[in-house]
Parts: structure tokens; sequence; C-alpha cells
């Protein structure tokens, strides 16, 4: 996972708690999960002047899903397109045999 804090201050994000230090001010976070490319993009607006700011980021189930940012921990979004998926890739092959069993 990556986190672009400003114009060319990206740093890597490891599992779990990680720590910054940003001066006191509004920043605008975009936090992304790298594969061959960009993916599961999330955008975040936070003020730093009053204090230390948490931040939560869930990755997406797919790649062709949003990430989730927030100041509370986040559910990770595109489970329907997991299930979908899953659904396809076992009802397919099970439609094929049943077609070629029924064609005897």
């Amino acid at each position: 996972m990556m986190a672009e804090f400003a114009p060319g201050h990206v740093v890597e994000l490891r599992p779990g708690p990680n720590h910054f230090q940003l001066l006191p001010g509004h920043h605008r976070v975009q936090l992304w999960s790298q594969y061959a490319w960009r993916c599961g993009r999330a955008t975040l607006d936070i003020d730093t002047t009053r204090g230390p700011v948490h931040l939560y980021y869930a990755a997406p189930y797919t790649i062709h899903s949003r990430g989730a940012a927030g100041f509370v921990p986040q559910e990770r979004p595109g489970m329907r397109a997991k299930i979908a998926i899953f659904a396809t890739a076992i009802l397919v092959p099970l439609l094929i045999v049943a077609v070629a069993l029924l064609q005897r």
C-alpha cells in the first residue's frame, strides 16, 4: 500500500500502524494499493492543526474496486464483485458439464 501526502512525497505503508510526522495544516492524502498499477485509490482531506490524526485505509477485494479511507476503521469494498467472480468461476464449469451430460 502506498500513500501520497504531497506531490512527490510518497511513502510505502505496511500492514498495521504506520506513523508519519506532517507539518500542522490541511493535507490531502491519496492512498492506493500497488500491483502492476495503482488500484484501490482513496482520497482523504485531513487537518493536523489540532494534533495527531488517525487514518484508516482498507484495500478492496478486487483490483476493479475503489479503496476506503476514513478516520475510523473501514470495511473492505468490493465484496459483491468478489462473490460474483467466484460464483462465475464455479457455475460456468458446472454448466458446461451439465450441458455435456444432457447432450448424451
